[in-house]
């Protein structure tokens, strides 16, 4: 057992039996894990709330890469890595399933994986009128926007999660929870990187797809890396035995991205955590 493989146990370990048991599914079928389908159906999601997360995310990611982000008072450098995000339905289904708890609180991280929770509170004539994809991404950026890039990350770790340039995966679901006045929305989405950012930077600055990972090319109207298709097994393909984490590597899976839309400013007082 190789140094790497070990210390991969030992992370997946440090999260319990549900974090071997995610890891271990990922053992036993290494290229299909978070394959999405061509369609994710077992959730509330519609295709237009789905499209609401991915674009609004990618339309900040985007704007970052193109070095014309302003956080607060300072305008953010161009980023030469930043990969364009694509959707995981087995991240929605995992983000749903916590949703469904109505709890304010994290769940219990698993290697690679982030978090992010968003909820708001009315009756429900006020909170049909909400595109909560959109609203929900446009309240989590707006932490660069109003403290900066310099703050403690417990205050602007949202934002810091929607421009990690290693994030490619994303699945996100949301619940309408009771309360004994009025109802409120909440949403989570969960995201998962290939582990190759360096540590204590949000992203490689540089000229705009200039450094996309092997496999990517650069798109010039958004400055993201994208990818067509993903590897599939073959006899060239990497192991588990060979690095443990190349099955988190290489996987890119397929979305289609069309454009992009500017965020709503949100008014409201919503919550992040």
């Amino acid at each position: 057992m190789t140094r790497l493989q070990l210390l991969t146990i030992l992370i997946v370990a440090s999260q319990g039996l549900d974090g071997w048991k995610y890891y271990k599914y990922f053992l036993d079928n290494p290229y299909d894990a978070l394959a999405p389908g061509d369609q994710c159906n077992e959730t509330m999601l519609t295709d237009d709330i789905r499209e609401e997360f991915l674009e609004a995310h990618n339309y900040h990611r985007s704007r970052v890469a193109r070095g014309l982000y302003v956080a607060k008072d300072k305008i953010l450098p161009p980023s030469s890595d930043m990969i364009q995000l694509r959707w995981s339905c087995d991240l929605e289904r995992a983000a749903q399933k916590w949703a469904d708890n109505c709890e304010w609180k994290h769940d219990k991280p698993l290697p690679l994986h982030s978090e992010s929770l968003w909820r708001i509170w009315g009756p429900e004539s006020y909170l049909q009128k909400f595109r909560i994809g959109v609203n929900a991404t446009n309240r989590w950026a707006s932490e660069f926007e109003d403290l900066g890039t310099a703050a403690d990350f417990h205050k602007i770790g949202h934002a810091m999660l929607m421009t990690y340039s290693d994030q490619f995966l994303m699945g996100c679901g949301y619940s309408r929870c009771k309360g004994p006045t009025y109802t409120h929305l909440f949403a989570v989405c969960r995201y998962f990187s290939n582990g190759k950012r360096k540590q204590g930077t949000m992203y490689l600055e540089g000229e705009p797809t200039s450094a996309c990972p092997p496999g990517y090319y650069g798109n010039n109207a958004t400055a993201l890396c994208e990818a067509d298709e993903f590897p599939l097994p073959g006899k060239n393909a990497p192991t588990v035995e060979d690095d443990p984490f190349s099955i988190f590597k290489a996987y890119l899976p397929r979305f289609n991205w069309s454009h992009p839309w500017p965020l709503e400013r949100n008014e409201d007082e919503s919550e992040r955590e």
